[in-house]
């Protein structure tokens, strides 16, 4: 599956970029997130020729701290986040060694009545390949989701996402929903993760879920070999995309930390320089697993 059929896919699935309040039409808590990733060995391939093989570690960082209120329904919120991806390659990949992003997010969840919710942000930030940051990786996306609650069990909500250093499709529609369809189940259609959940205490949560693990960076130095099937990538722009399926559980450590833990299949990794028409994709699947704390404050 290319990088750009899987864009094409997101608004079906609702893997878009909402955030994690979004899902629920509530004001966010303050919330610290910490989160690794890790996706096994496969081979690559890039216009029908073996590039070699590639292992991916992802760390993500994250904090999300409420506003004061602008009113008694307006509640803006500021975010941080650092994401990494480090790939452990063997063979003529031609692929950074690190991906990396860090980007600053001001949103706002504004409540219109009982039913209706909008839930917008920006989000500046810098995304490069390689140990350092330049502002030739300068990139900013916008969200914006309406919520309507059709019961206190359904909520739905549609949108649009843009991604102003995508090389893929840069904008593109959001739909997601959140749907406790029986006691201590709950389906969600959201970002990173669509999955289903089961409460089986107060506790532990145990789901099964559709993750995605995406990013755009600019790439300053050519990563290439300089074979004669590979064009220069040098001063372009890199999308990457792998999507997973995981069985895992969340289990509450104390009132304000919680841990979470997934064990997975990636069934689709891509990485699509655009700009030179050329993509590199796994010829196979590899084990994935997850691993994160969150503390609430």
């Amino acid at each position: 599956m290319s990088t750009t059929s899987v864009f094409r896919i997101l608004p079906i699935l609702g893997l878009a970029a909402i955030p994690a309040f979004a899902a629920k039409s509530e004001r966010p808590q303050p919330t610290l997130k910490y989160e690794s990733v890790y996706a096994g060995n496969t081979q690559l391939e890039a216009n029908s020729v073996n590039v070699g093989e590639v292992a991916v570690t992802r760390h993500i960082a994250s904090l999300n701290v409420p506003l004061k209120p602008l009113s008694s329904s307006t509640f803006p919120s500021f975010g941080l986040e650092y994401s990494g991806f480090y790939l452990d390659k063997s063979g003529d990949v031609p692929l950074p060694d690190e991906l990396q992003s860090l980007s600053a997010s001001l949103g706002v969840l504004q409540k219109l009545n009982e039913r209706w919710t909008l839930i917008s942000s920006v989000s500046p930030g810098l995304h490069n390949a390689g140990s350092s940051f330049s502002t030739k990786g300068f990139g900013f996306g916008v969200f914006a989701l309406a919520n309507y609650k059709v019961s206190e069990t359904l909520t739905l909500g549609a949108g649009f996402v843009y991604d102003s250093l995508s090389e893929s499709i840069p904008l593109m529609p959001i739909v997601g929903a959140r749907w406790n369809f029986a006691n201590g189940w709950e389906f969600t259609l959201a970002f990173p993760s669509t999955r289903v959940t089961y409460a089986a205490s107060s506790k532990l949560k145990l789901r099964a879920s559709l993750d995605l693990d995406v990013g755009s960076f600019h790439v300053e130095n050519d990563p290439g070999t300089g074979a004669a099937s590979q064009p220069s990538l040098r001063d372009t722009v890199l999308d990457y995309t792998a999507i997973s399926t995981g069985i895992g559980a969340d289990y509450v450590l104390t009132d304000d930390l919680t841990l979470s833990a997934t064990l997975g299949y990636n069934f689709s990794r891509t990485a699509n320089y655009d700009e030179r028409d050329y993509e590199i994709e796994a010829k196979d699947g590899a084990p994935t697993a997850r691993l994160g704390l969150t503390y609430t404050f």
